[in-house]
């Protein structure tokens, strides 16, 4: 419900005024600039009068006239028309949700339920006949528009202001240093940055606070005690509004959700992006969930995964929590199979809700794309689904196919030897040492006894979590939800933990699979991580704790 959509819009026209206006203010001190230093730094024995004085007398002028060079009549009505929009998207969204409730309320109920006679000519008496929302305007919603576009012109100017006062002190700080041009363009430069990123959380701000004020206008006029709150389920959720989603508070009572503890609504918080969910009590925080928040069973507490009872039912489930937004076909494997494998994705999307819905697929894409998908989960019916699995027959199988390999390594070797070829001989050589140090492995994946369904899932779910988390596989096509800074942080501490792994014994404590790639190494110790954490080693424990389990605290 959260307009998102429309905070991006305002965010683009809110930026794009700073930059506007800051391209005019360079453009126009840029050249006078460049003159003083060149005065400065000039070997003319020829004496200048206080150059210095010249430009910052120019400066002061500027400050006099930059206050014109927007048209305010024509921000203004810009401004007006962004919050309008996000005015009508809360009436309509708001309708939408009351309209259900209503439909209900506005039934005829028999005299077994109102406890009154029927009326005279009717089936039943209403519950409730007053709401009227679609119509009914008391004329705060327009009090508060008027109030949102006076404070954002007010920013705007302010926001001008302080532009104008840090190039100011940026020049007169490097003249003072005698610092040339290329230094103190390259310090306005990263002046500009901060007054940038001000200006987006400016925008996202006032539009989640205007926002969340027009919704509690809105349903508090319309009578309405309460609501659900929600939230938008991804990564930027804070912990204290995540701990609040899916409960029901009253208008009149705030929740303790705020980042000081403090007691807040929806957008009353900086940059909160949550929403108001009308509601007439508390039941309706189990009873009105809203179909497009796919997160909200995670905020049921103390629910658990019911097995299903028909494969139909499984297949809605898995919709329904929000794993995929495709349809999901699970023919030909038996119920007890399915339910293992809903619990896995059940489990990993409580874990880590902020992983995108995937494609479940039970057979291999044909085209290079679709194998490169970092949405895809192969369900390989016929190797892993279809036939039960065992997890020591598996690496028993392993084995004997490692012992053969390491004979033949051997045979080969020895005939080598005799040929008295050097190369030959190394390269036989190398055969050898490979398929030696294959014999230390006890595993060729990482399937966990008696959970080799369950297995296979993380392990591509570890996949999953890598690429669309921090870009680990196909980074360019795809836009991970981490900071630049901690997808570098993850990319280097893994190659390193990746090349210590295989430098060490301690890949064995992994498996043989795990040698292929950095990504399919990721992945084997992604299943272990979290079925038999005890197994990994400590350095792995410790990476897993920072980037996976501890990623739902970091804010981009």
């Amino acid at each position: 419900m959260y307009p998102i959509n429309l905070e991006h819009q305002y965010e683009k026209y809110f930026v794009g005024r700073f930059d506007e206006f800051n391209r005019r203010l360079l453009a126009k001190i840029m050249p006078h600039l460049d003159a003083y230093i060149d005065k400065m730094f000039s070997s003319s024995p020829v004496k200048q009068d206080a150059p210095e004085e010249d430009i910052f007398h120019f400066l002061e002028q500027l400050r006099q006239e930059y206050g014109d060079w927007i048209p305010a009549a024509a921000m203004e009505s810009a401004i007006t028309r962004n919050f309008s929009l996000i005015d009508s998207w809360s009436r309509d969204k708001i309708v939408q949700h009351v309209e259900t409730m209503v439909t209900r309320l506005n039934t005829p109920q028999p005299p077994t339920v109102t406890g009154r006679p029927t009326p005279a000519g009717q089936s039943g008496e209403k519950w409730l006949t007053t709401i009227d929302l679609l119509n009914r305007e008391n004329g705060l919603a327009a009090t508060q528009l008027d109030r949102i576009v006076r404070r954002n012109l007010n920013l705007v100017k302010s926001l001008q202001g302080e532009q104008f006062d840090d190039v100011y002190n940026v020049i007169s700080d490097g003249l003072t240093r005698g610092d040339g041009l290329k230094t103190i363009t390259d310090n306005i430069r990263e002046a500009s940055k901060v007054n940038r990123s001000r200006a987006k959380f400016w925008a996202r701000d006032q539009a989640s606070k205007f926002f969340g004020e027009v919704t509690k206008t809105r349903q508090t006029g319309a009578g309405i005690p309460g609501y659900i709150w929600r939230t938008v389920g991804d990564i930027r959720v804070r912990d204290s509004h995540a701990a609040v989603a899916g409960h029901y508070s009253e208008w009149s009572r705030p929740p303790e959700a705020g980042v000081r503890g403090d007691k807040v609504h929806p957008g009353e918080d900086f940059n909160c992006r949550c929403w108001a969910e009308p509601a007439f009590g508390p039941e309706y925080a189990e009873n009105e969930q809203s179909p497009s928040d796919q997160l909200s069973y995670t905020r049921e507490s103390g629910k658990v995964f019911t097995p299903s009872a028909s494969r139909k039912e499984a297949e809605a489930f898995i919709q329904k929590i929000g794993v995929t937004d495709d349809p999901v076909n699970y023919s030909g494997l038996n119920i007890d199979t399915i339910n293992r494998i809903n619990k896995s994705f059940f489990d990993l999307k409580q874990k880590y809700p902020y992983i995108k819905p995937i494609l479940i697929s039970e057979t291999r894409s044909r085209t290079s794309a679709g194998r490169a998908s970092f949405r895809r989960i192969l369900l390989n019916k016929k190797n892993y689904f279809g036939q039960p699995q065992n997890a020591v027959a598996e690496n028993e199988s392993f084995k004997r196919t490692v012992l053969e390999r390491f004979m033949a390594a051997t045979v080969h070797y020895d005939t080598m030897l005799k040929t008295g070829n050097s190369t030959l001989i190394e390269h036989a050589k190398l055969d050898l040492d490979i398929a030696s140090r294959m014999m230390n492995f006890n595993r060729f994946g990482a399937l966990v006894p008696n959970m080799e369904y369950e297995s296979v899932i993380y392990h591509e779910y570890g996949h999953v979590f890598s690429d669309q988390v921090y870009g680990m596989l196909n980074g360019s096509k795809i836009h991970p939800i981490a900071s630049k800074e901690l997808i570098s942080d993850f990319i280097n501490d893994w190659h390193d933990l990746y090349l210590k792994l295989l430098d060490t014994d301690d890949i064995f404590k992994i498996s043989m699979y795990a040698i292929q790639s950095e990504s399919e190494c990721f992945a084997e110790c992604f299943v272990m991580h979290n079925l038999e954490a005890a197994k990994l080693p400590g350095y792995i424990r410790d990476f897993m704790a920072r980037y996976v389990d501890n990623f739902k605290s970091v804010r981009k």
